[in-house]
């Protein structure tokens, strides 16, 4: 865990060290399959039995023995007696004999004596016989027992996200129950005596935007929301919400109150709560008076007030921070493209700056304002350019993408992303 000495005004890199240090063991559940569809298994899944579990027919057609049709393989047909149906779900009860033929079924179990499926368009039945026109080869279109996995065999790794193919897989092997990583405990603290959840307006007041939205990019970066409460400004509420907050998650998240004005009550209602402060104010905008503490094992990440503040910070600090304490490695999702216009940073602090994709091209946006959601809906991610850096047209540069998908690919990102958990680091 990290050291407790306060940290005043650090880089991004050091921030980032920070919330790397802070990541806690990452629990292990034990959950129902209808309950691990993007969770990480924190276990690997051996199969009990092989896959198929019998051997069948991967055409509908008829089982036969290869010994009564291969004269036929050199040309010319040969005319067998069929003695009955095995069908998906009915297999024939008994054994096919010399001279003999089964009517068979797309994964129908292949019946004692056959070897061999001839497919329906490859004969001619009438009812009592079939005349088998072409053949290829002993065991064709026959699908072994255990082709696919062997029982014993380990079919999921620990690490593996569950993803529906996979769900799938472990559903056909009968697969109940699977240990995963548990999603990590959230609980989300908006301060501000000016919000409200009301879609009518007071003078002076605004709605509360941070408390669904913080709460919708939590269950993006796989945390699970235990508790969101709205706190205005008053120290002794401040305090309790805090310590209310605390008692049952891994994470207090507050958005507000974290700045130098009168008002801004979060870092002292942390101290008084029992958190120590490890780090108030990074070099970076927007997202300059981010404060993080810690009590014990449970983690309080102070974001600033400003909806796009808190949205950055939380992106390059808070996702990858419940990414790892999820199972998952400390992460972003990032892409390399190149820079549509050039880009530059006056002063000493780093600017995480929005910008959207177009093929090949990433266009900064022109509107950069921490007040103003509407460039981070119109953008896919945001370039980390550094003080007093000058960034040129047509340079390849690396977009970190935010938690919740790109605008080019709407709906097409889930909590998965591949069959191993991960990303880079």
């Amino acid at each position: 865990m990290a050291a407790t000495v306060l940290q005043e005004m650090v880089s991004v890199a050091a921030a980032v060290e920070l919330f790397r240090s802070l990541v806690p063991p990452a629990r292990r559940v034990d959950v129902a399959m209808g309950e691990a569809t993007g969770r990480v298994l924190a276990a690997g899944v051996v199969a009990s039995e092989p896959l198929p579990p019998f051997t069948n027919s991967a055409m509908d057609g008829f089982a036969l023995r290869w010994a009564d049709v291969a004269p036929a393989a050199a040309g010319g047909s040969v005319t067998l007696r069929l003695a009955g149906e095995s069908a998906a779900g009915h297999p024939y009860a008994g054994r096919v004999g010399a001279g003999e033929a089964v009517q068979i079924s797309t994964g129908a179990l292949l019946p004692a004596g056959a070897d061999t499926v001839v497919p329906v368009e490859e004969a001619e039945a009438d009812g009592a016989t079939v005349t088998v026109q072409r053949v290829h080869e002993v065991g064709r279109h026959v699908r072994p027992a255990g082709e696919e996995v062997a029982a014993g065999e380990e079919v999921a790794r620990a690490g593996d996200t569950v993803t529906p193919p996979l769900l799938g897989l472990l559903a056909t092997l009968g697969v109940e129950r699977v240990v995963v990583y548990a999603r990590p405990r959230v609980a989300l603290v908006i301060t501000g005596a000016e919000l409200t959840g009301s879609v009518s307006l007071q003078a002076g007041q605004i709605r509360d935007s941070n408390g669904p939205m913080l709460a919708a990019v939590v269950v993006a970066s796989g945390g699970e929301v235990v508790s969101l409460v709205r706190v205005g400004d008053w120290e002794e509420a401040t305090v309790a919400a805090i310590a209310s907050a605390a008692a049952g998650s891994e994470v207090v998240v507050t958005s507000g109150g974290v700045s130098v004005g009168p008002h801004d009550l979060v870092r002292g209602a942390a101290i008084a709560a029992g958190f120590t402060p490890l780090l108030w104010r990074v070099r970076q905008k927007p997202g300059k008076p981010l404060f993080v503490a810690r009590r014990g094992a449970t983690v309080l990440v102070g974001l600033p007030g400003n909806p796009v503040s808190a949205l950055s910070c939380f992106s390059h600090y808070l996702h990858p921070w419940l990414q790892a304490a999820g199972g998952r490695p400390f992460a972003w999702e990032r892409t390399t493209r190149l820079l549509a216009e050039p880009v530059a940073v006056t002063g000493d602090r780093s600017v995480l700056l929005r910008c959207r994709l177009d093929g090949s091209l990433v266009h900064p946006l022109a509107r950069q304002a921490s007040n103003m959601l509407t460039t981070v809906t119109e953008a896919d991610g945001y370039l980390v350019v550094e003080p007093d850096q000058e960034r040129a047209a047509g340079e390849t540069v690396e977009l970190f993408l935010y938690p919740w998908g790109t605008r080019g690919t709407r709906g097409t990102r889930g909590p998965w992303g591949g069959r191993r958990a991960g990303g880079g680091g």
